[in-house]
């Protein structure tokens, strides 16, 4: 099955029914574009991935790669 045909949020639940199994160091598990799991005695580690694709979300003729490097960063913030 590729993603286009289960779509962003049929992917995130396909990895979160595969990690549940995995680990249970995770403090808190796969949500739309994050997780929380303990990577050792004290410390956690975030785990933030999103997309923008382009054609979708920006366009490289009309965008330099310094901006879109900004708005990747600003989108998460």
């Amino acid at each position: 099955m590729e993603v286009r045909e289960s779509g962003e949020f049929g992917l995130v639940a396909r990895i979160r029914n595969r990690l549940v199994h995995l680990s249970p160091d995770f403090l808190m598990g796969t949500g739309d574009d994050a997780a929380i799991a303990s990577s050792s005695p004290g410390s956690d580690l975030v785990s933030i991935v999103d997309l923008l694709r382009e054609g979708v979300h920006f366009d490289l003729a009309l965008i330099s790669a310094h901006l879109l490097g900004r708005r990747a960063l600003a989108a998460k913030g």
